[in-house]
């Protein structure tokens, strides 16, 4: 079993099968306690392991975002959008080291080694940066305004049915993204949204029990898809804008290519069917 689709399954049972739960609000909001738990644990633990907790603490803030969304109707507009944007900036505070690294190996999955390590360097991919370790105040002070805005949740009439009417939302918003995708298959924003559409949809799927284990299988190996579409787009970008008409542009474009005809076949596997249908086959509320 592929070890993400593994640690899905894990947070699955953590979770509890929220739809099996006497009070399936309680549960979402012990796992976003959780979550924020963990996150701030990772920071503690910085440096150590330093890529691996900047991974866990960026995947953490997008099972959050996901789980809020599962009580957006509970918690209402203006605490919704607060909480996400604290999440959302938690995340982002470790974006650009995380897509240092990520193009690197690229780079040395694409070319040669002596050719990704000289286009690495012309792209100042190498080294890290010094801040990456030490500013962690912000994100730290971050972590904490999110907690504290956690604990003032009141979940208590949070219904299955409501967890299953967000459920079926992100599968539906998922739905038109690939549309949109399959439209224009040159667009990488539209590909970012989709991806972004696809996660949300994972993460719901494996908090809440019933869908068929061939849904989180299948949204798994499609997010991993969307996801190194958009480290190739972030890449070729670089490549556009320093290294103009390099081989190494090429490569990663023609790589870019093949990704994306690949999320789109997997992709209308896993959307073909009308959101009614989909309910009724997952038995949800």
């Amino acid at each position: 079993m592929d070890s993400r689709f593994s640690l899905l399954l894990t947070f699955a049972v953590m979770s509890s099968t929220l739809l099996a739960a006497p009070s399936p609000g309680k549960d979402v909001l012990g796992i976003l306690r959780r979550l924020v738990a963990e996150v701030a644990g990772n920071m503690d633990a910085l440096p150590k392991r330093t890529q691996d907790r900047v991974h866990d603490i960026r995947v953490g803030m997008k099972k959050f975002r996901a789980a809020l969304r599962l009580a957006e109707s509970a918690l209402g507009r203006p605490t919704f959008t607060k909480s996400d944007k604290l999440a959302r900036s938690l995340k982002n505070h470790f974006g650009s080291e995380r897509d240092k690294d990520v193009q690197k190996e690229l780079l040395l999955d694409l070319l040669d080694q002596d050719e990704a390590l000289a286009t690495a360097a012309t792209l100042g991919l190498q080294g890290r940066d010094p801040q990456r370790e030490t500013d962690l105040a912000p994100a730290r002070e971050t972590c904490s305004a999110l907690a504290s805005l956690v604990d003032f949740f009141h979940l208590e009439n949070l219904t299955g049915e409501d967890l299953s009417v967000a459920w079926l939302d992100s599968y539906r918003r998922s739905r038109r993204a690939m549309r949109a995708c399959h439209k224009d298959t040159r667009n990488d924003p539209l590909f970012h949204e989709w991806r972004k559409g696809v996660k949300t949809f994972l993460y719901q799927s494996a908090m809440i029990g019933p869908p068929p284990d061939r849904f989180v299988a299948n949204a798994d190996r499609l997010a991993s898809l969307l996801g190194t579409h958009h480290d190739l787009s972030t890449l070729t970008d670089c490549l556009a804008a320093h290294l103009p008409g390099s081989n190494a542009e090429r490569v990663a474009l023609a790589r870019k290519k093949v990704v994306a005809r690949r999320a789109l076949v997997l992709g209308a596997r896993l959307f073909s069917e009308k959101p009614a249908a989909v309910l009724r086959k997952a038995g949800l509320p």
